[in-house]
């Protein structure tokens, strides 16, 4: 449990805009277009050289290919191979969860019509 804690204070640091620029470069295109959004758990395995090995644990709504994004997401995170106090993390697990939210619609221009 402590190097589950230990493991999670690495992970969490990443700000709030780190998050958002992260999953919208991965953001389902249906699901951005639809403006829906998503809720995915991965549980991870971390494994040789900090990389993770990720399932899907929870996802809502289902069908949106949130399930996919996360997975592709997880791929690129490398967590530290030791906790501060120096113990190993290979073969710790975790989860992580991620929230797919869609940005603001497009600007619409408004044209007034000219005046007489």
């Amino acid at each position: 449990m402590r190097r589950a804690l230990i493991l999670c204070a690495f992970l969490c640091v990443a700000t709030t805009a780190d998050a958002q620029q992260e999953s919208a470069s991965h953001y389902p295109a249906t699901a951005a277009q639809q403006l829906v959004s998503g809720r995915v758990t991965l549980d991870c395995v971390i494994i040789e050289g900090g990389h993770l090995d990720c399932d899907v644990f929870e996802e809502a709504p289902l069908y949106w290919e949130f399930g996919d994004a996360a997975m592709a997401l997880s791929t690129e995170w490398i967590v530290s191979q030791r906790t501060l106090t120096g113990e190993p993390t290979l073969g710790g697990r975790l989860r992580r969860t991620l929230v797919f939210e869609p940005g603001p619609p497009p600007h619409i221009h408004h044209t007034r019509p000219p005046r007489r």
